[in-house]
């Protein structure tokens, strides 16, 4: 389940910023960094199903960052 999700939302990324490199228009970064950030949460959850701790806090910390560029490009445009 984790990793068909994983998945989905890698391939939504991916088509997201093709769109926006093609079209030269960047609105749609504040979408990829959030999906960027929950494709993060998923692994950081699947790296604690397999017992790897570090490399679960790292995915963590890295989706909590992620989150945070995304919500505050919310806020300021």
């Amino acid at each position: 389940m984790l990793l068909i999700l994983r998945l989905v939302i890698a391939i939504v990324v991916v088509v997201l910023s093709v769109i926006s490199i093609i079209t030269e228009n960047y609105d749609f970064s504040k979408y990829t960094i959030g999906l960027l950030g929950i494709m993060f949460i998923i692994m950081g959850v699947d790296e604690f199903k397999k017992d790897r701790s570090f490399f679960a806090i790292f995915c963590f910390l890295v989706a909590l960052f992620s989150l945070y560029v995304s919500i505050n490009n919310f806020l300021t445009s």
